[in-house]
């Protein structure tokens, strides 16, 4: 390996490290897919797939997360940024969870707390945390998916 493609390859490495520990806060199973390594062009391309995947794999799980708020925001902050917007207490979801609505908009925000126990086939991403939240952007419209809130002092 060349000094050059040394230096390629460190950036590259420390690039999708970097990514991974973001993804891995959201989605701790998720893995890049693996790659066979034959030259040092091949690892450093390996590198910059993974940090390409990486990347990708935040907007896979916040497709459905609520417009224009920061998905590393902690409930409290989100309850604080809800209510700034016009969001107010709607009503208590089963279990211990709230439902925020926007009046006028009729955009609504259910925010539930961790499931005592895992259900088989249940979305990964209300395990993780704390909370979760489900999204909907009008009272036609479906819910989104479960977006993980991470656990954060705010």
């Amino acid at each position: 390996m060349t000094p050059a493609q040394a230096a390629r390859y460190e950036i590259a490495e420390a690039l999708a490290k970097q990514a991974l520990r973001r993804v891995r806060d959201r989605d701790p199973d998720w893995k890049p897919t693996p790659s066979l390594i034959e030259t040092a062009e091949g690892a450093i391309r390996a590198r910059e797939g993974e940090l390409a995947e990486a990347s990708a794999r935040p907007r896979e799980l916040l497709r459905d997360a609520i417009p224009n708020t920061n998905p590393d925001w902690g409930v409290n902050r989100l309850r604080k940024e809800l209510g700034d917007r016009g969001f107010v207490l709607y009503k208590r979801a089963k279990g211990n969870g709230i439902i925020l609505r926007n009046l006028i908009t009729d955009e609504e925000v259910r925010i539930m707390e961790r499931p005592a126990t895992r259900v088989r086939r249940g979305s990964q991403q209300k395990l993780l945390n704390r909370y979760y939240y489900r999204y909907r952007s009008g009272r036609n419209q479906p819910e989104g998916s479960h977006i993980t809130i991470l656990d954060k002092e705010d």
